[in-house]
């Protein structure tokens, strides 16, 4: 069985993966926040979040192990974005703001991601 690293983005929800796909990781170190993995196949290192209250958990490909980190709050908003469909025309509507709202909301990435929006 030949792993699916290559077919993956840079920054995913856990969920978004191909099934079973994390059970192939071999855990290498373990974060204040998160852990970081091996692939047994093609040995791409990753950083997966560990699960927090009602929030995703978020993969991150890591490209030198010896400085990985797990996904920060731009990642996070990313992914949110993507994961809403982008962003449109119509400004936010936070007080002074009018920056791009996230599609299908009334707020632009930075206040829906205070709202505590992550998915």
């Amino acid at each position: 069985m030949s792993c699916h690293c290559t077919d993956l983005p840079e920054t995913l929800y856990l969920q978004q993966a191909p099934h079973g796909w994390h059970h192939r990781l071999l855990q290498k170190t373990c974060g204040q926040h998160a852990s970081l993995f091996q692939c047994a196949d093609c040995e791409q290192y990753w950083a997966i979040d560990f699960p927090r209250r009602e929030e995703p958990q978020v993969v991150t490909r890591i490209s030198d192990p010896d400085q990985w980190q797990p996904a920060g709050d731009a990642s996070r908003k990313q992914l949110l974005t993507h994961s809403r469909g982008g962003t449109t025309e119509t400004p936010c509507i936070w007080a002074g703001c009018g920056a791009p709202t996230v599609h299908q909301t009334i707020y632009c990435i930075d206040h829906l991601y205070e709202t505590g929006a992550r998915i």
